[in-house]
């Protein structure tokens, strides 16, 4: 099957049943009073400004307008409140967010994801009992870069996260696990920040895994905070379950190679990049990592699904199996990549569609699944 085939072969999405536009001399003064208009499906543009935080409930997409627009979220309240229904699922794009996310459950295990594509933030997004994805982002927290707490499912891809250095909290790490969080990480930057002032002074690690956390990164580089005063490791796994990783660098804070505590073990971990944008008519790059020789079997789905762990999966699923189509079957090359080109339609109903991929690989079962990588058609 040819992967530019993908949008006449997957199931149709609903279409989005309007277009809200946000800022000055727009039919809406600021982002929430949109969100309150809007009906699922609708999508929610915002022109360049600065507006306030702003609570998100619905199935929506939420984007910066044009491609590039500094649109800016910051003020009181101090928060942006996100809790995505279920059967619903929520896209927010190339926002910068200057106050803490809280992305929550709504009480099912069947809460709908959201997704986060080209956001830049300056404060923790906390994660409770929610499923989340990031692409192309930039977290640079005021605490952890991602606070997991409660059972949550993340993925990420080609994503930046920083822990903050100084003030008075109680860690920086890139990511941080409260004991019941899946997370898979792929293609990503993950620094541990510092804390303290004047003569109390602590570093982070990248990564602190609890409880029964479960976690794989790929491609990945994983690093403490780098000052030889402070004596931290890159990952720090306090988890019943070893972290598995494939193709990653642990780096500790004087720069030590495969600097970490607890256990971690080497295993296949499929890799996905997208190496151009989604944009009509043109041709979208995905770039698979396996190993050498392996068959690898990319997915395609408008939108994501909530996430599923399958019994014949080694790492959470986003609802590919039974949400998505089979876009091409290939070997990873001798250095273990694999390249697929989807073409996208020069269309009218294809701008501002959620497009998702992933794909799976191995020999035998468990297969080995991707973390979703994707965005919104522009």
């Amino acid at each position: 099957m040819k992967a530019s085939a993908l949008l006449l072969l997957l199931p149709m999405p609903v279409l989005a049943q309007a277009t809200l536009l946000v800022g000055p001399g727009q039919p809406y003064a600021d982002i929430q009073s949109a969100i309150d208009a809007a009906s699922p499906g609708d999508r929610v543009l915002v022109t360049a400004g600065t507006y306030a935080p702003f609570q998100l409930q619905k199935g929506i997409t939420l984007r910066a307008e044009p491609v590039g627009a500094v649109v800016v979220v910051a003020g009181p309240p101090q928060s942006v409140h996100c809790a995505i229904p279920q059967g619903a699922a929520a896209t927010i794009e190339g926002l910068t967010v200057q106050t803490r996310m809280l992305v929550q459950g709504t009480g099912t295990s069947a809460s709908g994801p959201l997704a986060l594509n080209g956001v830049r933030t300056t404060a923790s997004i906390v994660v409770d009992g929610a499923n989340l994805a990031l692409g192309r982002c930039e977290v640079r927290g005021l605490g952890p870069c991602l606070d997991l707490i409660g059972s949550c499912t993340v993925s990420v891809t080609q994503t930046t996260l920083v822990g903050a250095l100084g003030g008075f909290v109680t860690a920086n790490e890139a990511i941080r696990s409260a004991g019941q969080a899946q997370i898979l990480v792929s293609n990503s930057t993950l620094t541990g920040g510092m804390v303290g002032l004047h003569f109390w002074q602590a570093a982070s690690p990248a990564v602190r895994l609890t409880g029964n956390d479960r976690a794989w990164f790929v491609d990945c580089a994983l690093s403490a905070f780098q000052q030889a005063q402070f004596a931290c490791l890159a990952v720090v796994n306090q988890s019943t379950v070893p972290l598995v990783h494939e193709r990653c660098t642990f780096t500790d804070h004087v720069g030590q190679p495969q600097a970490h505590s607890g256990s971690l073990q080497n295993g296949l971990v499929l890799a996905l990049a997208m190496q151009a944008p989604l944009v009509r008519g043109d041709t979208a790059q995905l770039e698979f990592r396996s190993r050498p020789g392996r068959l690898i079997v990319a997915h395609g789905a408008f939108g994501l699904a909530t996430p599923v762990q399958y019994p014949f999966a080694a790492q959470p699923d986003w609802g590919f199996v039974g949400n998505s189509l089979q876009l091409v079957l290939l070997v990873a090359d001798g250095q273990g990549f694999g390249r697929v080109p989807v073409t996208l339609p020069n269309a009218p109903w294809v701008q501002d569609l959620p497009l998702w991929f992933s794909g799976w690989s191995e020999s035998g079962l468990p297969v080995q699944l991707a973390p979703v990588c994707g965005g919104l058609v522009r």
